[in-house]
């Protein structure tokens, strides 16, 4: 009888082990997918991206966390904890599934991978959340992304010279309110602390730049979500008199160049012609035998 009960008891805890999620495991994500999971206390899950971040873009990822979730968000490369974030509990009390977005520089291009830790803490410490993540595209004139939730952002960045003129015009999704907002001087940490070029537009922004340097727009989901398009166009600074003439002495210098090649095959060629004629006046005449009858 004995035998019989630890047998069952055996056998409702191998199936709660089947139906409980693996403490580690690994999945690969695509950039703005969806992705809801449960991770119980003191384990983890591991996330790999699938696509390589580029050196210089911005990392940013959004989170919704239940009530009573908390735990650790980290950006990996390979072994090493590039940033860390801390969701729920801890961070913000979470009454509700209040949404939150935090981005990060990144500084090394590569594979990066996302792992997320529940910590048992106060209300039991299962962590569920919902997450997407994004990182920045250079700017181009036209552009298009899409941010499948609302209070989601996404981000383009584009290198300018000071005195640049750029003009933003951003088309929202049917039925939604995008915003833009632009930024220079990008920290390490959230845009907040970055020094903001312009404010906060629904749909058109200008700015000149102030310096030579990388800038990064952020397009937020302010309500709804969807494809936005964003185009852009970019007027380079006027040339001043020291780059004019340095241009100017580049192009005489490469005429001068120009020139020396041509004197010398036309060196060339005379020297050819001497020689030949040279040769010419120095073959032998043909003598001709005259028969005697």
């Amino acid at each position: 009888m004995l035998k019989k009960h630890i047998m069952i008891l055996l056998a409702i805890i191998l199936l709660f082990l089947s139906l409980s999620p693996s403490a580690h495991s690994e999945q690969t994500i695509n950039r703005g997918q969806m992705v809801s999971d449960t991770v119980p206390s003191n384990s983890h899950k591991v996330y790999s991206l699938s696509e390589q971040l580029s050196k210089g873009c911005i990392f940013s990822i959004w989170f919704r966390v239940n009530e009573g979730g908390y735990g650790l968000v980290a950006l990996q490369k390979g072994t090493e904890t590039v940033f860390v974030w801390t969701v729920g509990v801890g961070s913000v009390i979470m009454y509700a599934p209040l949404p939150m977005y935090y981005s990060v520089f990144i500084n090394r291009n590569g594979s990066y991978t996302l792992n997320v830790t529940s910590t048992s803490f106060g209300l039991g410490g299962i962590l569920n959340y919902t997450f997407f993540y994004d990182f920045s595209d250079e700017l181009q004139a036209n552009n298009s992304k899409t941010i499948p939730l609302e209070g989601g952002v996404a981000s383009y960045y584009v290198d300018l010279r000071s005195d640049d003129k750029v003009s933003l015009n951003l088309a929202s999704p049917s039925g939604s309110d995008f915003d833009m907002q632009v930024f220079s001087s990008y920290s390490y940490l959230a845009p907040s602390v970055a020094s903001t070029v312009s404010a906060k537009s629904p749909e058109s922004l200008s700015f000149v730049a102030a310096s030579e340097g990388r800038y990064f727009i952020f397009v937020s989901a302010t309500t709804g979500n969807g494809t936005f398009n964003l185009q852009s166009s970019i007027a380079p600074q006027a040339s001043t008199y020291e780059e004019l003439r340095a241009r100017a002495d580049s192009l005489q210098s490469a005429l001068d160049n120009i020139k020396n090649v041509m004197y010398i095959l036309i060196a060339l060629a005379v020297i050819s012609v001497v020689i030949n004629v040279y040769l010419a006046t120095r073959k032998p005449s043909v003598k001709t035998e005259t028969k005697t009858q």
